[in-house]
């Protein structure tokens, strides 16, 4: 991640990866720069991290 910390996939990813973990707190710092007006992320993972805020679980967003 530190070679790419702004890729939306890459975010994504280990986003993801903490869900599964059940580690929340590390994947909501990730989640928020993913819903984040400003950043060129494509609608898709944007949405998929909005869902992971509003209290959806890992499982079934992988």
């Amino acid at each position: 991640m530190s070679l790419h910390p702004h890729d939306p996939h890459v975010l994504r990813s280990v986003a993801a990866f903490y869900l599964r973990s059940r580690q929340r707190e590390a994947a909501e710092t990730l989640l928020w720069k993913l819903v984040d007006p400003a950043a060129d992320v494509p609608p898709a993972d944007r949405d998929w991290a909005s869902r992971q805020l509003a209290g959806g679980t890992g499982e079934e967003s992988i």
